[in-house]
């Protein structure tokens, strides 16, 4: 048996809503994989189960066209470094795929410019995917 193309991939850190009015357009629920933080769980223990699902579509026919990473409010050094890791495999893998785009959803409270300098890093690192953070309403396009 085959493993199905994931298409979109939606990563939620612990505390974040669920995004519907972001999901529009994703496709088919049977071609989305969601991974949802748990509450037991750290972000490093998050990073590392992230990278034990995605692992298993790295075939040639498994592309990752979208990707949402659903950021909670926290911005101390240890979620930003994990946030950064984990959009950084994120992006590793739709440049994969040949292109593809990526949409950090930041928390209305936290602030901006850790996560804009974190995506300014991976976009300088990672060629050929779109990154975009939204932040309440505003959406900054890199």
């Amino acid at each position: 048996m085959s493993i199905p193309n994931i298409g979109h991939l939606i990563v939620r850190e612990r505390g974040t809503p669920w995004l519907a009015n972001h999901l529009a357009g994703l496709g088919e629920a049977d071609n989305t994989m969601v991974l949802m933080q748990l509450d037991s769980e750290a972000p490093l223990e998050l990073e590392a189960r992230l990278m034990r699902r995605v692992k298993k579509y790295n075939g040639k026919e498994n592309h990752l066209h979208s990707a949402v990473i659903a950021c909670n409010d926290a911005t101390d050094g240890a979620a930003l470094s994990s946030r950064y890791r984990i959009a950084r495999k994120v992006l590793m893998k739709l440049a994969k795929s040949g292109a593809g785009k990526l949409l950090l959803v930041l928390d209305p409270m936290s602030g901006l410019e850790g996560t804009v300098e974190l995506a300014r890093r991976l976009v300088a690192e990672i060629k050929g995917c779109r990154l975009s953070i939204r932040h309440g309403s505003q959406i900054v396009t890199l």
